[in-house]
């Protein structure tokens, strides 16, 4: 509260009794950071164990960057380039002001408070940590370019992994192809540079996504459950950003039945299960807990992080008082978001327009080839570009 302001004459004996609502101005107990600072630990130490599980086959664990990613090309100079010039000419997003505020605020309210809109409920489990980020990037500057550099170095590392890892996982054949990999890169500046140039946190999803399916990929490429693990913790962070990091639960579905597939056959081998010789019970929770419970912590340990600050109970609240005032559209009315983006706005310029029309010829065709050739693309690996179509099909289903 700034002040009470009023045109009335002073009164003699008039005052004032203002209840400021602060119920979501907490403090966490030391309680409580005791539990968050052991959730990461006991996360550490989960992934570490599976790490050593992962070793009991003998196999030595590839690198974590190949050598391609020490290799730039001239696809590379040139979305560097175009990213760094748009960083400074291109057109910004119209809710930067909404997120730059909201963010901003959080320093002194203690919490992400939706002012605008919500009356100051909190955004939980969305906010920590990509708009303390934010938030603290801030006080430094609140220059446009500078607060901006977050949304810059995801395009970096969005094009690293395209370049890098996606388009060698579809095959030796399109690794090598330059035809395919500008057509990956003009692609790929269509549809970021007029969507992906402010405050947004689509930028971040998008990482996310893309980091998850990677992650995904290098699991079933391996046979080892750390990158799955990886792929699980990097999805759950997502929502953190943004409701839309949903869509992350894509690459993890679309990779569980390879997942499955290589797992059991470890957790035989754990349990000691062999042909014709039973196996206790106790032998089998052991040991698909023991690959299990590594997964379950990547993917829980993202609630430390989420309600760091606030309780669970204020998540309830949010989602009480979003629905009172609205608008809250149920999810059959995604529609309408492709209905904006033909009609003769600003959300439906060509240069929005013209990423996701490629985008969407470019599905029927790879649908089409795929029906024709039996389910699989020519000159491609069938299994990682059956799964990346899942995941672009995936947020539509």
């Amino acid at each position: 509260m700034a002040g009470i302001f009023s045109d009335l004459p002073k009164a003699d004996g008039a005052k004032v009794v203002a209840q400021v609502d602060s119920r979501f101005s907490v403090t966490p107990t030391v309680l409580k950071r005791a539990a968050e600072v052991l959730a990461v630990v006991f996360t550490l130490v989960a992934l570490l164990a599976l790490y050593r599980l992962d070793r009991a086959d003998g196999r030595r664990f590839r690198r974590a960057l190949p050598q391609r990613w020490q290799r730039f090309t001239g696809a590379d100079v040139v979305v560097f380039a175009t990213l760094l010039l748009w960083h400074f000419i291109g057109a910004t997003t119209s809710d930067d002001g909404y997120q730059f505020g909201m963010a901003r605020t959080s320093l002194v309210s203690g919490y992400m408070a939706n002012y605008f809109r919500f009356f100051g409920v909190p955004e939980n489990p969305v906010g920590t940590p990509p708009y303390d980020i934010i938030a603290h990037m801030s006080e430094i500057s609140v220059a446009s370019p500078w607060m901006r550099l977050p949304t810059l170095l995801a395009a970096v590392v969005t094009w690293l992994a395209l370049s890098r890892e996606v388009i060698p996982r579809l095959g030796v054949a399109v690794r090598h192809d330059k035809v395919a990999v500008w057509t990956g890169a003009l692609a790929f500046l269509a549809v970021w540079l007029p969507y992906n140039n402010g405050l947004r946190p689509e930028p971040v999803v998008a990482v996310c996504v893309l980091l998850t399916w990677c992650f995904v990929e290098r699991a079933i490429a391996t046979h080892r459950l750390l990158p799955y693990a990886l792929a699980i913790l990097i999805a759950a962070f997502s929502f953190t950003a943004a409701p839309s990091g949903i869509i992350c639960l894509a690459p993890l579905l679309a990779g569980l039945r390879s997942a499955v597939a290589f797992g059991v056959p470890r957790a035989r081998e754990l349990a000691g299960a062999r042909a014709g010789t039973p196996v206790p019970a106790r032998a089998w929770i052991r040991a698909y807990g023991a690959l299990l419970a590594p997964l379950a912590a990547a993917g829980m340990l993202v609630l430390a992080f989420a309600f760091a600050v606030e309780p669970l109970s204020a998540m309830f609240e949010m989602q009480r008082v979003h629905n009172l005032v609205g608008p809250s559209d149920p999810w059959y009315n995604d529609y309408l978001n492709y209905q904006w983006l033909f009609m003769p706005s600003a959300d439906g310029s060509i240069a929005r327009r013209f990423g996701m029309v490629a985008m969407w010829l470019s599905l029927l065709v790879c649908v089409f080839v795929l029906l024709r050739k039996g389910g699989r693309i020519p000159f491609t690996a069938p299994g990682p570009a059956r799964r990346l179509l899942g995941v672009t099909f995936g947020p539509w289903c």
